[in-house]
């Protein structure tokens, strides 16, 4: 889906922001037992919408529909997810998670998740981050699913979840110099690591020129008063 002008982006921001007020005062979770917290909290809420509430996909094991079932869009400049999860149970919680993205244009680069694709969800609360970043070569809306599969404890049902997002990309932002991936990067790095290769080689003759010749100098100073 290819965006005109900037204001789709924001209006749609608006409308999302609206019905997100709608969730957070009518939503009721529906009664499946998840057996962990699932939540983006204030401080993530301003960053992304401007208003200062947490936000549950699944609260004390119940998934949140209301929640679930909207695409969320991200504005242009915003380049990360941040979620927060906390396991509710005794039991080890499994979980995998995966990031899938619909982009033929190669408008994203390839999401990136600063956990485990696997593991156990902590008893405390921690958070982990989804990274969604544009290359900046086209404007594009790019449709973004986090799918999230948590096993249930013995003879409980386990809980699969996919948290939607519709990552805005606007040709022109390009994405800041320690979000491009390393081969982008390495190639700018050759020149400055053989100058200073070559700054340091310099530095060792000079130094070598100048004790040889301090050297022959006080060599030559030894034979003199020989002499006399």
């Amino acid at each position: 889906m290819r965006l005109h002008p900037v204001r789709n982006v924001l209006e749609s921001c608006v409308a999302w922001r609206l019905l997100l007020v709608t969730v957070l005062l009518c939503g009721l979770p529906r009664p499946v037992t998840g057996y962990f917290d699932l939540f983006l909290n204030h401080s993530e809420m301003i960053k992304l919408m401007g208003i200062e509430a947490d936000l549950f996909y699944v609260r004390d094991g119940a998934v949140n529909d209301y929640a679930m079932s909207f695409v969320v869009p991200m504005k242009p400049g915003i380049d990360f997810l941040q979620f927060s999860w906390q396991s509710r149970t005794a039991y080890p919680l499994p979980y995998t998670i995966s990031v899938h993205f619909d982009d033929n244009d190669g408008a994203l680069q390839h999401p990136e998740l600063d956990i485990q694709t696997s593991g156990i969800i902590p008893r405390t609360v921690e958070s982990f981050t989804v990274h969604l970043v544009c290359w900046g070569n086209i404007t594009k809306e790019v449709p973004v699913g986090i799918h999230l599969h948590v096993e249930g404890p013995p003879k409980h049902n386990d809980t699969k979840l996919i948290i939607k997002r519709n990552k805005i990309c606007i040709k022109g932002m390009f994405p800041a110099r320690n979000r491009l991936p390393a081969a982008e990067i390495a190639p700018q790095q050759g020149p400055a690591l053989l100058g200073a290769a070559a700054c340091a080689l310099g530095l060792v003759l000079v130094v070598g020129l100048i004790a040889s010749a301090m050297y022959v100098r006080a060599r030559k100073q030894i034979r003199q008063d020989s002499l006399q």
